[in-house]
């Protein structure tokens, strides 16, 4: 019996292979090595850090925005403008 096990370019580590024998019959497990099995865990999880930093990144954006809107609205207050807060908020 020939197996010929084919990997795609930019797979990460080899396939572990296995053979086993119970009761006379044997059993072929194929299966990633730890190594590759504990990249895609960490894939995710680096994912979704890069997720949130984006959108915590998003918020700051927001809140200097708003801020440099309420100082803005501020100095028009102290300038004697008429100034509605909403049109800030």
């Amino acid at each position: 019996m020939k197996i010929i096990i084919e990997t795609r370019e930019g797979d990460v580590e080899p396939l572990t292979i296995e053979v086993q024998m119970q009761a006379d019959v044997p059993t072929l497990r194929i299966y990633p090595t730890k190594a590759a099995a504990k990249e895609k865990p960490q894939k995710r999880i680096d994912t979704c850090v890069r997720t949130k930093e984006a959108k915590i990144e998003v918020m700051i954006r927001t809140l200097e925005d708003r801020l440099s809107a309420l100082k803005e609205f501020r100095d028009g207050i102290r300038n004697g403008e008429q100034k509605s807060i909403a049109s800030v908020l």
